[in-house]
């Protein structure tokens, strides 16, 4: 078996960028003991989920284009990289509370936590609200965290500047993404396909691939042509890592995802996924399927006609070629990229991975 190259820096680097988020949540901590004993347990109940998820994918992103640029400071760039892992955690609370998911990488997310011991002793509808509340002021926390690291990390004041206007500028096109996906389920209107796509590029493609990759890249020393081709190859891929994600949300193994399958039907999700079942449907089968999207009630044995309206009417297997095909054009813009081979290598490999993870 072929190594994969990216699975070999990712297993290099992950300890690092853990042991990075340790230090920050420890100075976090103190700093919150001093100061209140809900805001103290806040921020220890944030470390907690941290250090137990995900797969520190933006922060790998951030060194990998840092040192395929040359860049050799690696203090600092470890503190640039831990404040994307705390801005990802940060999206990822909010964007639960909005799902109204209650579980995050195997276990409670911090509205779940919260929910959980608030519904011992409220009603709950006011323990809902409370822990939204808690869930909300966690997020900030996460954000303004992720600032502070990025801002305090050692490089050089103007080049903080670029990054800070790079990633405050990301975040406004991701909220524009998000605000678009909360909103196309109470839409009169189903949203176009390239209206879907335009909101993956916005909501997923800017902040978890473009926006790390161009701050490591730009920390070393790149300049604006080759921040826009990394651009270019991370929004195509970012739309491909999405559509994989919707089938991941629809045909995935909650053991590995972490997540409800039946969430996104609950939801409404408008996913490509979606709008590709309803355009190939009979209209028969479209009231069908239109009966079980976005409806709470739905069940296991709904999820499984849902599951199978998708396969019959070839929605998924259009999904899955679109995916393909997006992966093939950023792989196009990753090789006129003048980042060096063993870093272009760890990208093609990381685009394997992710086309065919399970989770």
């Amino acid at each position: 078996m072929l190594k994969n190259t990216f699975i070999d820096f990712a297993e290099g680097k992950r300890p690092l960028i853990d042991t990075q988020l340790q230090l920050i949540f420890k100075q976090q901590r103190a700093a919150a003991r001093s100061q209140n004993a809900p805001y103290y347990d806040l921020v220890k109940q944030l470390s907690v989920l941290v250090a137990r998820g995900g797969k520190r994918l933006r922060p790998l992103l951030c060194l990998l284009a840092y040192e395929s640029y040359g860049g050799r400071r690696k203090l600092p760039i470890m503190r640039v990289a831990a404040s994307q892992e705390l801005l990802h955690a940060f999206l990822l609370i909010h964007d639960d509370i909005i799902d109204r998911d209650y579980h995050r990488w195997g276990g409670h997310n911090i509205l779940g936590v919260y929910f959980d011991r608030y519904s011992r002793t409220m009603m709950p509808r006011d323990a809902l609200h409370a822990a939204e509340a808690q869930a909300l002021l966690a997020g900030d926390t996460c954000a303004a965290m992720a600032n502070q690291v990025l801002m305090a990390s050692g490089f050089e004041p103007q080049l903080l500047m670029r990054t800070q206007q790079i990633q405050q500028q990301t975040i406004i096109t991701e909220i524009g993404g998000e605000v678009a996906d909360t909103a196309y389920p109470y839409s009169a209107t189903m949203p176009t396909e390239a209206q879907v796509l335009q909101m993956y590029c916005d909501k997923t493609a800017s902040y978890s691939l473009a926006l790390p990759l161009r701050l490591g890249a730009l920390l070393a020393g790149a300049d604006n042509t080759e921040l826009d081709q990394l651009t270019r190859f991370a929004n195509d891929h970012g739309v491909a890592f999405q559509l994989q994600d919707d089938l991941l949300g629809m045909f995935g193994d909650e053991r590995k995802t972490g997540k409800p399958t039946i969430g996104d039907l609950r939801e409404g999700k408008r996913t490509v996924l979606v709008t590709k079942t309803l355009e190939l449907a009979s209209p028969t089968v479209c009231k069908q399927f239109l009966k079980l999207l976005g409806n709470d009630a739905v069940d296991e044995s709904s999820l499984k006609r849902a599951q199978t309206i998708m396969i019959d009417t070839g929605a998924r297997e259009y999904v899955e070629q679109l995916a393909y095909e997006y992966s093939e054009r950023s792989l196009q813009h990753l090789v006129k990229t003048t980042m060096n081979g063993i870093g272009k290598r760890r990208l093609i490999d990381l685009m394997a991975l992710l086309a065919n993870r399970d989770h």
